[in-house]
């Protein structure tokens, strides 16, 4: 596979879970990559809070991914641990998980 094919696979790869966590965690009230997001420097480098027009700010954490892939015919593999021949994909998915209360 091609660099461009293989970021190209990822970054769509990585959207269509963001995509598919909002749904299945709609019901509960946690939010995935939610909208109307702003950095606030005072706290804490994995958190951020909401700006949304009609809430107070909430907590925002910073959902850390690191996996090991595999670049095939057939698409991304993910690995089940680093393997020689996988590579790397890094990324955070910002989510607002409810508060219980």
């Amino acid at each position: 596979m091609k660099l461009d094919e293989f970021i190209k696979e990822s970054i769509v790869q990585v959207v269509s879970g963001v995509a598919a966590a909002q749904k299945a965690t709609a019901k509960s009230g946690t939010r995935v990559s939610p909208e109307m997001m702003t950095l606030n420097k005072n706290v804490p480098d994995n958190c951020i809070l909401t700006n949304d027009h009609n809430a107070m700010p909430r907590l925002i954490t910073m959902l850390e991914l690191d996996v090991a892939v595999t670049a095939q015919d057939k698409g991304i593999i993910v690995e089940s641990a680093a393997s020689q021949g996988s590579s790397r994909v890094k990324f955070s998915v910002p989510v607002d998980f409810k508060t219980v209360g």
